[in-house]
């Protein structure tokens, strides 16, 4: 059963991804293999990503997009090649592939809830029955969930690299699906032992010899035979039997006679060298039993996968990196999506996470500002204004000479008074008599009987501005009179396509992206040249749940490949609609 999804590859920089539209954009970049029609104007079942998706993506290992079990694998001993009459070189494809078999299961429906039954008054004499224990190991394991609530999907990763490219890179991180070797380990990065005598500037697995004194020092990445327990019974060291490979820059001593061990090292420490299973070589490995495998977790490398354009006129020796990824179900499909969407509207409001922004959605870009604050113009922000986002609901700050009678509640820390139930601030000028007798200095004030204060007081309508330019040093600054997005602007742009986004992508965003009028609608934007979407009042702009599947929509097509070919080649010209 599905609890966690993951995408396929983190970002460039190695973050996890938090915004769909982000992973759309890289994706767009790929080279050819889109969904659901390819260049070839034929069914494309899965996207592609290459080397143009490298740049937005790490693409250094294939991960699980979600909970799942692997039923079968295949892996080229070496990648298959194929000569065309016509070319210089030889194309090389990559045939490998991972299927992954997964269980959506909807959520259980809300319990009712029930009015609560008089209690009947016990009898004379009697107690009330006592509700029996089970024994030990008597509880009902809990009941699998009902058969139409679950969907069997499959997920398919295809044109994985080749055995031979991982023979070459021994440091390389195996899939977790392929076999632990039971003796077979390699020094991983838990590895931190240093011993800059015996191997100066390395960083690897101490090797011990029997009375446990340290012999040598095995780098990161070699790799390890291991063979029993140590004969001093100290715990967790095994036998070294040899070093396979990548003990260069290290020191490996020499077994003391022929058939013993190099020494002694920490097993806990390393890691199981993997292999795929002999029938997975050349060959479709159908698993026996499934192997578990939880999103996120490594499920092979990208091929090379060549077309004749990339050998001809010159051959092309540089491998062509590419995977195929796709997911599919049976014909219960869409069954179950009216059952979970029909499911979906049961369910409370804390569950609607997602964000639906459907297509045609009004998009407003803000107005131009009405307002000019000057650089030495002081505002505060009214009791009124959202908190958070990226306009501010605020009122011009004057100066106000009044008597000190008239001030309450002073507060040295923030130098402010309430004054006609508002908060003010004091300029620090106490004033005389005269409005020009003036001084900062409180012992003067109280000697000369300065009884009046300059405070600044909020004055004038409310007005809007950027959060960012609330304070002063700001410079010159743009406000508007009323909030700058109002649905009642003339001629919104319109969304092309609809966009659905998580709450946690949605609370990612940055909080200039995000905006709260003074009628307390919600505006975020989609992009600075799309614009803002209202998420109140618009019908295409709602949260549901992810079991109303939001931004799914089913479509049936029966023509048949040769009938799709037949139209690509007609509408590009390359056949007439005869030969098409």
């Amino acid at each position: 059963m599905i609890e966690k999804w993951a995408y396929p590859f983190p970002l460039a920089d190695g973050k996890d991804l938090s915004d769909v539209q982000v992973f759309f954009k890289g994706l767009s970049a790929c080279e050819d293999g889109f969904y659901p029609i390819g260049g070839q104007g034929v069914w494309h079942g899965g996207i592609h990503f290459d080397s143009n998706t490298a740049q937005h993506f790490k693409q250094e290992g294939v991960r699980c997009i979600a909970d799942g079990e692997v039923v079968a694998y295949r892996i080229d001993g070496q990648y298959p090649e194929l000569r065309f009459p016509s070319a210089q070189g030889v194309a090389r494809y990559a045939t490998g592939f991972v299927l992954v078999r997964h269980t959506l299961v909807l959520p259980p429906p809300p319990k009712p809830v029930a009015a609560p039954s008089p209690t009947p008054p016990a009898a004379a004499g009697h107690l009330p029955a006592t509700p029996t224990t089970p024994p030990p190991g008597a509880a009902a394991a809990k009941a699998p969930p009902p058969k139409a609530d679950t969907l069997i999907f499959f997920s398919l990763y295809m044109h994985l690299q080749d055995k031979a490219g991982y023979d070459a890179h021994p440091r390389q991180a195996r899939p977790v699906h392929w076999p632990a070797s039971s003796d077979q380990y390699q020094v991983g990065t838990a590895c931190k032992d240093k011993e800059d005598k015996l191997a100066p500037g390395q960083t690897g697995l101490r090797i011990r010899d029997a009375a446990h004194k340290i012999i040598g020092l095995i780098p990161q990445g070699a790799q390890l035979r291991l063979g029993g327990p140590a004969p001093n019974k100290k715990a967790g060291y095994v036998e070294l039997l040899a070093v396979l490979s990548g003990g260069e820059g290290g020191t490996i001593p020499t077994a003391p006679a022929p058939g013993q061990a190099l020494g002694y090292v920490y097993q806990a420490d390393l890691e199981a060298i993997r292999a795929p299973a002999p029938a997975a070589v050349d060959g479709i490995h159908l698993l026996p039993q499934p192997i578990n495998v939880s999103a996120g977790a490594l499920l092979g490398h990208l091929g090379t996968y060549q077309h004749h354009q990339h050998i001809h006129p010159l051959p092309n020796t540089q491998p062509r990196p590419l995977l195929h990824l796709e997911c599919f179900a049976g014909d219960d499909l869409p069954a179950f999506l009216n059952r979970s969407r029909d499911r979906a509207q049961q369910l409370d409001a804390k569950q609607h996470d997602r964000l639906l922004i459907e297509a045609g959605v009004a998009c407003y870009q803000p107005q131009a500002a009405d307002l000019t604050l000057s650089a030495d113009d002081r505002v505060v922000e009214t009791t009124d204004s959202p908190k958070r986002g990226q306009w501010a609901k605020a009122r011009r700050l004057v100066r106000q000479i009044v008597h000190k009678s008239e001030l309450t509640d002073y507060q040295p820390k923030h130098k402010t008074y309430r004054y006609q139930g508002q908060t003010v601030s004091f300029t620090g000028r106490f004033i005389g008599p005269s409005d020009t007798d003036t001084t900062t200095d409180s012992q003067t004030a109280t000697r000369l009987g300065y009884n009046r204060r300059e405070i600044w007081v909020a004055n004038g309508d409310p007005l809007w501005l950027e959060r960012t330019t609330l304070k002063l040093g700001a410079g010159e600054r743009r406000a508007w009179s009323q909030f700058p997005l109002q649905t009642s602007q003339p001629s919104p742009k319109t969304l092309d396509f609809s966009q659905v986004y998580s709450r946690a992508e949605v609370d990612k965003w940055p909080a200039n992206r995000q905006a709260e009028d003074d009628r307390q609608q919600t505006w975020r934007q989609l992009s600075p040249e799309t614009g803002w979407i209202c998420e109140q009042g618009d019908p295409k702009v709602r949260w549901q749940t992810k079991w109303h599947w939001p931004g799914f929509d089913l479509i049936e097509e029966h023509s048949s490949a040769a009938e799709q070919y037949s139209r690509q080649l007609d509408k590009q010209g390359q056949a007439s609609s005869t030969e098409a």
